[in-house]
C-alpha cells in the first residue's frame, strides 16, 4: 500500500517505475496493472478522506485524534487534513492522527491559546515539518458582528473619536479631585484626594504613532501641584451583551502609551478584571462581585511609545468585564506628569489583532448613544447659555400666558436603559425652557422619561408668552453603567 506522500512516486510519469504499489515498471505483466489500478483508485480515496471533513476528531479538547480506515504510516511535510471538531480547546493542543505521534497544532505560527478550534467547525490543518498549522479562518477571532457592524475591538470608542461630552475635536475635561467622571465616551476616570486632573484628546494626522493610523489619542494629566498618590484608573465596563460574548473565550488585550515628561508612576498595568454580578464598575459603586484578573500586564513607561498586551481565558461564569488602565502616580505633581493612551483594544484569540481602523466616526456615535447622547450639536459642550441655534430642541407654545407648555425628544437611538435627562437653558445661565421668541425663561422645567427612547419635557410659561412661541430647550440623556 502506498499513499500520493511517497517519495518513490514522481511528478514526473515517465519516472514512476519502481514495483507496485509505488509505481509501474514497462513491461508488468496484466495482473500487476490490475493490481496497481486498485492501489492508485485506494490511494485516490484515502486522500480524498484525508482532505475532506469525513470524520470527526476523538479524544480530548487539547488532545484530539483522527482515526481512518487506512491511517498513514509516517508524518510527512505537507501532509494536510480536514476534519470536524469534536472539542472545542482550551490551551495548547496536539493533533494525533492513528499511530503517529501526537504533534502541536499552531496558528499565525504560535501554539493556540483556546478557543480557536471550535466543536462542530470544520478545520483544516497541514504538517510544515515540526507543527500542524491551521489553514482555515478562525473561529471567532478576526471579525465580529456584534455592536452594529463588522469589528474584531469589542471595545467602544476605542479610537476616542467620539466625544459628545466635551467639544468634538478637541475634548477638554478637568476631573476634580475624588470624582470618577464618564470623560471620552464611554471612558471614565478614577481620580482620588488630591488628583485634580486634565483630560484632553490628542488629533493625530499619520504624524505620531507610526503604522497605527488612528485619528486621536487621550492625554490624562495630573495637574501640577497635586499631591494624591493613590492609583488612577482609566477604564471602560463592557455590557451584558458583550460579556455574554466573551464568557469561556480566549482574549487578548492591548493598548499604547507614552509617559509625559514629567511622568511620576514607577510603571502602567493594563488588565482584564471579571465578576459574577450585575453590570457596575469595577472601581466605583457596588464594585464587581468576586472580581477575578483575566489578564495584565505590567511595563514601565517613558517618554517612547511602547505597547502593553495580554492574553487570557474570560471565566465561563462571567457576567461583569472591564478593561483599565492603572498607574500610581508619585510624589507632587511636577509639570507634564501625563500619560498618554492610544488605541485600547480587546479581541477574540491569542494574538494582539492591532487597531481597528473601520472605527470611524459615523460608526462609533449610534453605538455610543446607547448610553448617552446630546441634543447640543457636536461641536458643542453640554452647558447652559451656550446661545441658540446649538441643536436645541424646539417647540411652540399652545396657549399663551403662565400655562404648561411642553417638549418632546425622541432620542437618536433607544438607549440601555431609561436614561438620566438633564436639561440647560440654551440662552440663559439656568435650566429652564426659554422662549425664544419673548427672550425670557419658563418655571418648574421638569423632565419625565418615557421609557428608552422619549423624554416629555414640561415647564409652566411666563406671562406675556402668546401662542406660537417658539420655546427650546437642551438637554442630556445618560444611560451609562454606574
Amino acid at each position: 500500500m502506498a499513499d500520493i506522500e511517497s517519495a518513490l512516486i514522481s511528478e514526473i510519469a515517465a519516472n514512476n517505475t519502481a514495483p507496485s504499489p509505488d509505481g509501474l515498471p514497462a513491461g508488468s505483466s496484466p495482473n500487476i496493472v490490475y493490481t496497481e489500478g486498485r492501489e492508485v483508485l485506494g490511494m485516490a480515496k484515502r486522500a480524498w478522506n484525508r482532505l475532506g471533513p469525513t470524520v470527526t476528531s476523538t479524544g480530548s479538547a487539547n488532545a484530539q485524534v483522527l482515526n481512518y480506515t487506512v491511517n498513514p504510516t509516517a508524518l510527512v511535510r505537507g501532509q494536510g487534513y480536514c476534519f470536524i471538531a469534536g472539542f472545542t480547546n482550551t490551551g495548547p493542543m496536539t493533533l494525533t492522527v492513528g499511530a503517529l505521534a501526537a504533534t502541536n497544532v499552531f496558528q499565525d505560527g504560535v501554539a493556540l491559546g483556546g478557543g480557536e478550534v471550535r466543536a462542530g467547525l470544520i478545520i483544516e490543518v497541514f504538517y510544515d515539518g515540526t507543527n500542524y498549522q491551521i489553514t482555515s479562518g478562525r473561529a471567532l477571532a478576526s471579525l465580529s458582528s456584534v455592536m452594529g457592524g463588522s469589528m474584531r475591538n469589542f471595545l467602544i470608542n476605542p479610537l476616542f473619536n467620539v466625544q459628545q461630552r466635551g467639544v468634538q475635536g478637541s475634548f477638554v475635561m478637568s476631573p476634580a479631585a475624588s470624582t470618577a467622571p464618564y470623560l471620552v465616551d464611554r471612558w471614565y476616570g478614577v481620580f482620588n484626594a488630591n488628583q485634580a486632573s486634565n483630560v484632553t484628546t490628542v488629533a493625530l494626522f499619520g504624524s505620531a504613532l507610526p503604522g497605527l493610523g488612528i485619528p486621536y489619542y487621550v492625554q490624562v494629566n495630573r495637574q501640577t501641584g497635586q499631591t494624591g498618590t493613590a492609583t488612577i484608573t482609566f477604564g471602560q465596563t463592557l455590557d451584558t451583551d458583550i460579556v455574554q460574548l466573551l464568557a469561556g473565550q480566549q482574549v487578548t488585550i492591548a493598548v499604547n502609551v507614552q509617559g509625559g515628561a514629567g511622568f511620576t508612576a514607577a510603571n502602567v498595568t493594563v488588565r482584564l478584571v471579571a465578576g459574577t454580578g450585575a453590570p457596575t464598575r469595577a472601581s466605583t459603586g457596588g464594585g464587581f462581585t468576586g472580581l477575578t484578573s483575566v489578564c495584565s500586564a505590567v511595563q514601565v513607561v517613558g517618554g517612547s511609545w511602547i505597547t502593553l498586551s495580554a492574553t487570557g481565558t474570560v471565566p465561563a461564569s462571567a457576567r461583569q468585564l472591564e478593561f483599565q488602565l492603572n498607574w500610581t502616580p508619585v510624589g507632587t505633581a511636577p509639570a507634564n506628569d501625563t500619560l498618554n493612551i492610544a488605541a485600547p483594544r480587546l479581541n477574540l484569540g491569542p494574538i494582539d489583532l492591532g487597531a481597528d481602523l473601520t472605527r470611524v466616526y459615523t460608526t462609533e456615535l449610534p453605538i455610543c448613544q446607547k448610553f448617552f447622547q446630546k441634543t447640543f450639536n457636536p461641536g458643542t459642550a453640554p452647558a447652559s447659555n451656550v446661545g441658540i441655534n446649538t441643536g436645541d430642541i424646539r417647540s411652540v407654545v399652545p396657549v399663551g400666558g403662565a400655562v404648561t407648555d411642553f417638549i418632546f425628544w425622541n432620542t437618536s437611538v433607544v438607549m440601555r436603559s431609561p436614561p438620566t435627562v438633564t436639561t440647560y437653558n440654551p440662552a440663559a445661565a439656568n435650566a429652564q425652557m426659554r422662549n425664544i421668541n419673548k427672550s425670557t425663561d419658563a418655571t418648574g422645567t421638569t423632565p419625565s422619561v418615557t421609557g428608552n427612547a422619549g423624554v416629555a419635557l414640561f415647564a409652566t410659561g411666563a406671562a406675556g408668552w402668546t401662542a406660537g412661541d417658539q420655546i427650546g430647550i437642551h438637554m442630556t440623556a445618560d444611560a451609562e453603567i454606574l
